[in-house]
């Protein structure tokens, strides 16, 4: 909470009569969640309490299908959103589909010529470790112009048997858990 007021006020944003405002217009925002993730609905609940106790109204917005809503509606300012990208096992995908121009999941309207650059370089890159190399650049470069700010990532529980499971390796992120040594016996 101390460093989300420190950021507010470094924007200019005061807290007037337990509103948060900027040249007197208080601080709001539409929050889209679904609940075929039922855990989405509920951090959209923390979310709006941890905001309210800060002064910024959030009104929490419930959708059915979040990839036709976001592509066809603006009039949200932040969602709860999962996508799921382990059963690619390359970071391309997720890439593509969210940052660039084109892609199918950019809802953030990000157009960004070094981005896409970035991106096209990703596309025609051979090679495992000069892939992971331009994916993390991208990575790094997407989180330096936060087009999309990531406030939480599930912890992930496993559960598999060692009799039928082949090199298993649990990671702390489902992008590296599906792999070319991953078998069942």
């Amino acid at each position: 909470m101390e460093a989300a007021k420190g950021f507010l006020d470094q924007a200019g944003y005061k807290k007037v009569n337990g509103v948060m405002q900027k040249d007197g217009k208080p601080l709001k925002f539409t929050l889209l969640t679904y609940s075929s993730r039922a855990d989405l609905p509920l951090i959209a609940q923390v979310f709006q309490s941890d905001a309210g106790q800060l002064g910024i109204d959030v009104k929490i917005k419930q959708i059915e299908i979040p990839e036709e809503y976001m592509a066809a509606n603006r009039d949200w300012d932040l969602t709860t959103y999962s996508n799921l990208t382990a059963p690619r096992g390359d970071a391309g995908y997720y890439l593509n589909a969210t940052y660039h121009p084109k892609g199918a999941l950019n809802f953030s309207g990000a157009d960004d010529d070094h981005l896409t650059s970035l991106i096209d370089k990703l596309n025609v890159t051979v090679g495992q470790e000069k892939r992971s190399d331009i994916a993390e650049d991208i990575a790094m470069y997407v989180d330096e112009k936060v087009y999309n700010s990531f406030i939480l990532h599930p912890n992930t529980l496993v559960a598999y048997d060692a009799d039928k499971v082949k090199n298993w390796i649990t990671s702390r992120s489902e992008y590296y858990m599906l792999t070319n040594e991953l078998d069942v016996k």
